[in-house]
């Protein structure tokens, strides 16, 4: 039961995604381009905190407060020197909490360590190493 409450719950998160992503980005950067557009900044900001709402709520039941708190921070402040672009950055960013739930799941199996911080250093580590690749950079 939990399983399809949280599979219909995803699935109803990347629909409202989908079908609201450049009102959202356009309320987020430019709230007076969302108006000049005819959008409504306080619908748009409802829907965006119903829809993060829902996700923390179907994610704590799934992996817990602290590493959903984690996995929604960090993977996008790691992204944010990376990309050019917002849509870039929720690529990267997802790429970056999938390399760390994977690395981080690795060395928990290796190291007999508990998972959830073993995630969350990983994910600290793409952040590290994300911010330094960009003062390299620069």
């Amino acid at each position: 039961m939990d399983i399809a409450m949280i599979s219909l719950g995803a699935a109803g998160i990347l629909g409202v995604m989908a079908w609201r992503w450049r009102s959202l980005l356009n309320g987020t950067l430019s709230p007076e381009l969302l108006v000049a557009e005819g959008g409504s900044l306080m619908w748009d900001r409802l829907i965006f905190t119903l829809t993060l709402a829902l996700f923390v709520a179907l994610a704590m039941k799934l992996v817990g407060v602290l590493l959903i708190t984690a996995m929604l921070i960090l993977p996008a402040a790691a992204a944010r020197p990376l990309a050019r672009s917002p849509e870039q950055m929720v690529a990267v960013a997802g790429a970056i909490g999938i390399a760390a739930v994977a690395a981080g799941l690795g060395f928990s199996w290796v190291t007999d360590a508990p998972a959830g911080p073993s995630i969350v250093a990983m994910s600290s580590v793409g952040f590290i190493l994300s911010n330094l690749f960009k003062l390299l950079k620069n």
